[in-house]
């Protein structure tokens, strides 16, 4: 197999491979939010291109520094790992390719794993390329099932055009993910046999899977962890205009803009601001407004995926 030096300069790569790749080599020196970066913008002609297809690419010195640091080399195949992070959030800024290279790297408890960072690093420290993508999406859709397993998928399509163009043809992919990550990790291996065949996953590892959202409304409510609940009703609605109208028609009117605000917290504060609180409360008619059949409905498509084929 050959050398994994170019991995440091994928901006080269994608030149050099005389595709149409926005590229950017430019050091980050004071990052902008995804909500507030030009780079998260598809940029023009996006919808002539096929999913999975790279359109930029942009160097990150933090994510360079732990592989040059690693003193690990594979040999044989690339061993690929895509591990998506459970940012369970509504919050845009606090997607995995910004939070990487930020503060959240240094901050992230993670739920008692190792914070982002260290963990990456040890991944890295196996001579694994790992790859993290936003697996919500633009809009950050939280508990959309379907389009974090297709993100997921899309994400690794992009990983395997780009090891591709660095002129190794061989790679073994695995995936793995845990709470939040662990909804598209299980998703992705849901519906690789249908959306993305030509991908081979010879793993997929999941922890903490929520399998049954509105089996899970109640455990979720009042707990220190109550902040989810607003962030998956939220994110679940975000791809749905008619289920989200009726979310916030039925938001009592003195509290909606607490129940809103969290479209705007980053995640490692959306837990202490709404731990223990009553979720329900937001509601004109409590958890029997989330058990609606507008919203059962769109729970049920979210968790029924692609039952024919297992993984």
């Amino acid at each position: 197999m050959s050398s994994l030096e170019w991995l440091f300069d994928l901006c080269a790569v994608a030149k050099a491979s005389g595709k149409s790749i926005i590229t950017d080599n430019t050091p980050l020196k004071n990052q902008l939010p995804p909500s507030k970066d030009p780079c998260y913008s598809a940029p023009e002609g996006w919808e002539s291109r096929q999913p999975g297809d790279v359109l930029r690419i942009r160097s990150t010195s933090n994510l360079i520094d732990i592989v040059e640091g690693s003193g690990a080399s594979p040999s044989g195949k690339a061993a690929i790992l895509s591990y998506q992070f459970d940012y369970n959030t509504y919050n845009v800024d606090s997607s995995p390719s910004c939070a990487l290279s930020g503060v959240m790297a240094k901050s992230e408890p993670n739920l008692g794993i190792k914070s982002s960072s260290s963990l990456i690093a040890e991944m890295l420290s196996f001579g694994w390329i790992v790859n993290n993508p936003d697996h919500l999406g633009p809009t950050a859709a939280f508990g959309a099932s379907v389009l974090a397993g297709h993100a997921t998928l899309d994400a690794l399509r992009a990983v395997h055009s780009l090891i591709s163009m660095g002129g190794n043809l061989g790679f073994n992919t695995a995936i793995w993910g845990y709470s939040g990550g662990s909804i598209a990790t299980f998703s992705a291996a849901e519906l690789q046999p249908s959306y993305a065949p030509e991908l081979n996953i010879s793993a997929a590892v999941v922890g903490g899977l929520v399998d049954n959202i509105s089996a899970a409304l109640d455990k979720i409510n009042k707990s220190t962890i109550a902040g989810t609940l607003i962030a998956l009703l939220l994110g679940i609605t975000a791809q749905y205009p008619e289920e989200r109208a009726y979310l916030e028609s039925r938001l009592v009117l003195e509290t909606k803009d607490e129940f809103t605000a969290a479209m705007n917290i980053e995640v490692t504060q959306n837990a202490g601001k709404y731990s223990r609180q009553h979720i329900y409360a937001f509601f004109i008619d409590g958890g029997a407004d989330l058990r609606a059949l507008i919203l059962q409905n769109l729970y049920d498509k979210q968790a029924e995926l692609n039952t024919e084929t297992r993984p």
